[in-house]
């Protein structure tokens, strides 16, 4: 009799340990990461590209994993905000940290790719944790990508002037974002000035900029598509990055079971965003030309001088980089054979 007493005490011990320690489990995995960004709450980059990835993760967590959200800037600088502890998780444009990432503006080189899905895949070969970008520029800063996002080829949009012929381009002031960008627009013969998208309208009103390298998918969030009156495309001027990033201390918090959540949805995020981008752009493109912007398309042959007066930017930025002590052409090397 005692000694069945004592056996079941000690089941019951054991139960209620065992149950303690599931209960303890459950109760440190619940948590809400802050997660902030540069665009506005509403901007297609969150909500086909961030909010995808943070629903189904918190669905697939039975909601354990909730977001507070910080747009628009919130919180100021994304990246010093993840090393003080003020967010958790972020999106970041690299071209709006050029000091911090200057090998991350490989994507920015001309000629890579010809859509948002072709540069995601070749920016994810080389920024996800492992790649040559992660141990050179990501993982001193704290983080980790969980997803990127390649914008689609950037055009040239001008207010005034009507680019017919490659020395068009002469003189004009065209923002420029990032070391690649900018030696892009230098290579035709412009004046590269650093604005960040929020701040595109209000410099071209000024006369700050005559126009921009940018993307037709990002006109209207920012009502540029009012401005602009003329675009040449074809040319294949590379683009921007976007990475969905979680800072070390908030992933190293996560239960194993979780970051595999995280790992997986992300990869779900980042197909969905990509194919969404490349309609948009698509989309986009046929609305400017319905409210009547002149669309000046290359033909094969200037699409060929055009390419051949910006060869060089890739030589630039390899020595650039290399003069830095970075390493520039195994990166570049690294870039163009992913995707692939």
């Amino acid at each position: 009799m005692h000694m069945r007493l004592k056996l079941a005490t000690v089941a019951l011990a054991a139960f209620t340990l065992t149950a303690a320690n599931a209960y303890q489990a459950m109760a440190e995995e619940a948590k809400t990461l802050k997660v902030a960004w540069l665009f506005p709450a509403n901007h297609y980059l969150w909500e086909n590209g961030g909010k995808v990835f943070a629903d189904a993760v918190t669905e697939r967590t039975d909601g354990k994993i909730q977001w507070e959200l910080y747009p628009a800037g919130q919180l100021g600088n994304n990246i010093a905000a993840l090393k003080a502890g003020l967010a958790d998780a972020a999106m970041i444009s690299t071209s709006y940290h050029a000091d911090k990432f200057p090998l991350s503006s490989v994507a920015e080189l001309p000629g890579m790719f010809s859509s948002s899905c072709e540069s995601t895949e070749k920016m994810w070969g080389v920024a996800k944790p492992g790649g040559i970008l992660d141990n050179a520029e990501y993982k001193v800063q704290g983080f980790r990508v969980i997803f990127a996002g390649g914008l689609p080829p950037y055009n040239i949009f001008t207010t005034d002037k009507a680019i017919e012929t490659i020395d068009d381009v002469k003189g004009l002031k065209l923002r420029a974002n990032g070391e690649g960008m900018s030696n892009t627009a230098r290579s035709l013969g412009a004046v590269p000035i650093k604005v960040s998208s929020p701040e595109t309208y209000d410099a071209l009103t000024r006369g700050v900029i005559d126009g921009a390298l940018y993307p037709y998918s990002g006109l209207f969030g920012y009502k540029l598509n009012e401005l602009f009156d003329h675009v040449v495309e074809g040319s294949q001027l590379g683009s921007g990055i976007i990475l969905w990033v979680i800072s070390d201390k908030a992933w190293n918090s996560l239960s194993d079971e979780t970051k595999n959540i995280f790992t997986e949805e992300g990869a779900k995020a980042q197909s969905f965003l990509c194919e969404y981008q490349d309609r948009r752009d698509t989309e986009s493109r046929q609305r400017v030309i319905d409210e009547g912007m002149n669309v000046v398309t290359l033909t094969e042959e200037q699409q060929k001088i055009w390419q051949d007066r910006v060869s060089g930017v890739w030589d630039i930025w390899v020595k650039k980089m290399e003069d830095a002590g970075r390493k520039g052409k195994e990166t570049l090397e690294a870039y163009k054979a992913s995707g692939n």
